[in-house]
């Protein structure tokens, strides 16, 4: 792809629109999810998934966007540079 849609700490519907609006236009995107609200990708396990521990819950659900994006490549960046630091 000749574009690409970037979206770094996107949170909640940020991170969805930037995917959804990268593979209508054909673009490449990466994102670096900040917030993310279950219910956006576990709509059916929304209320039935009990993650208490926020960072493995941010990473529960990274993963979960990354099998709807669908992502190609996950990536971590130093930790020293953001909490958040998982990549698609």
């Amino acid at each position: 792809a000749d574009s690409l849609v970037l979206c770094i700490h996107g949170c909640n519907e940020a991170n969805r629109d930037a995917i959804e609006i990268a593979k209508a236009a054909g673009a490449s995107w990466f994102v670096m999810p900040c917030c993310i609200k279950q219910d956006l990708y576990l709509a059916s396990a929304a209320h039935r998934v009990r993650i208490p521990d926020d960072e493995l819950r941010a990473a529960f659900l990274i993963g979960a966007m990354a099998a709807l994006g669908p992502a190609e490549e996950v990536y971590s960046v130093d930790r020293r540079i953001t909490g958040r630091s998982i990549v698609l």
